[in-house]
């Protein structure tokens, strides 16, 4: 294994990886420094950019370290599609304070009178209670974000409290802690009304939601890049993510169900509670016990378990009872449900425990390690060898733990250190 030099060497992008050593810098893919070490900060290529901080502020330069774009700003994203959010501190002053929707920023009746005495406050050092309300509201009114294009012009004025990155034209932006979607012209596509959101690369469509996302009371939905709502916002969704194409949602009063990925309703919202599909199957309840139903809402397994999980391999975990144990995918019992916990399998085995004591079973259900350990084991198999504890003693604040080694055959091995 090569040893690097540096001391922190970050992934390649566009050929070129960042790398640290007190200052940063650039190198190619022969480890050849293309770009010396001389910023405080910087953000990996893109769009043939990279964002890099110097004495304090953020530019932007080329692969040969060309600097583009000089040092401006006070915080960087990368270009995406051929623009990136910039930030500024803005100056605050008189004008500042005038209200954005204001026609006639001369006029004293367009001055916010709330920012205009926190502000006389903040010079006078008077009223400590508007100088404490215009601490907490400074970074808002003297961070904000714009968008500059490769050549640094402005394209969208510098009015947003965030600004993502562009993706198929568009950005999400925030304004008074709300977030709308703009288009590269800095065109307002939605309002800023929504409490939440994140691009889902299932189906290229953003996951958005109305009201406090801390709570269970808020609306869920999808927008597409014209702000439409694919999926209205006007129900108490819960959705979660995609699994094979189909998300699990849920609407308030009905149940649980699922959508794919054109976020259309494809098993209406009956259940008490599914988990996501796995190999074509999904666990859901029913009248208080678990069964697995495919795509189209056939019931594949009968609702007969106390619990199900994922299907993983061929094989999925079932609770009766309070025993554990596998089925298939036909439903058929492959290990019996009488273990009190079962492990996940890794290299065709898998832990098991039965009163107490740890054993192992292949994929078949058959027992290959009886349960005749004590103790746990520390790990599963990995290259054929798992590891077994059989002692813990405690010394002042430490713990010594003897251990042993076990084969796929259950021999036993101690290996001297």
């Amino acid at each position: 294994m090569n040893k690097t030099k540096y001391e922190v060497q970050k992934e390649y992008l566009d050929g070129l990886a960042a790398v640290k050593k007190i200052k940063w810098g650039f190198i190619d893919e022969n480890n050849i420094e293309i770009i010396d070490l001389k910023y405080e900060e910087v953000r990996g290529f893109s769009n043939g950019l990279a964002a890099v901080k110097s004495e304090k502020k953020w530019g932007y330069i080329n692969k040969i370290g060309h600097v583009n774009i000089p040092y401006l700003y006070d915080k960087a994203d990368d270009f995406n599609e051929g623009v990136a959010a910039v930030m500024k501190k803005i100056d605050l002053d008189i004008e500042y304070l005038y209200e954005e929707n204001s026609d006639d920023t001369n006029s004293n009746s367009s001055i916010n009178s709330w920012h205009l005495d926190a502000y006389m406050a903040y010079l006078e050092g008077e009223d400590s209670l508007n100088y404490e309300k215009f601490n907490e509201y400074k970074i808002k009114l003297t961070e904000k974000w714009g968008v500059i294009d490769t050549e640094n012009k402005i394209i969208v004025p510098f009015y947003f409290e965030s600004i993502s990155s562009f993706k198929n034209g568009c950005a999400f932006v925030c304004k008074d802690g709300n977030f709308g979607l703009i288009n590269k012209l800095g065109v307002a596509i939605t309002e800023c009304k929504y409490s939440y959101y994140s691009f889902c690369k299932e189906n290229n469509l953003y996951l958005v939601s109305i009201g406090n996302v801390d709570t269970d009371k808020n609306n869920w939905g999808f927008i597409d890049n014209d702000g439409n709502e694919v999926l209205s916002c006007s129900h108490n969704y819960n959705i979660c993510i995609y699994h094979e194409d189909k998300a699990r949602i849920y609407i308030e009063e009905l149940g649980w169900g699922f959508i794919d990925t054109n976020a259309k309703i494809i098993i209406s919202c009956q259940y008490e509670s599914v988990n996501s599909f796995s190999q074509g199957l999904a666990a859901a309840k029913k009248n208080n016990k678990w069964g697995f139903v495919n795509t189209s809402n056939q019931i594949v397994i009968p609702f007969e378990y106390d619990e199900c999980f994922w299907f993983y391999d061929g094989l999925s975990v079932v609770k009766n009872a309070d025993k554990y144990g596998f089925i298939n995918l036909l439903g058929e019992v492959v290990t019996p449900i009488e273990y009190d916990k079962v492990g996940n399998f890794k290299e065709g085995y898998c832990e098991v425990s039965k009163d107490g004591k740890m054993g192992f079973i292949d994929k078949k259900g058959d027992l290959k390690i009886s349960t005749k350990y004590k103790f746990n084991y520390q790990s599963n198999f990995e290259n054929g060898i798992a590891k077994v504890n059989y002692s813990r003693k405690r010394y002042g604040n430490n713990y010594h733990v003897d251990q042993f080694y076990i084969d796929i055959h259950g021999t036993e091995y101690v290996f001297e250190e």
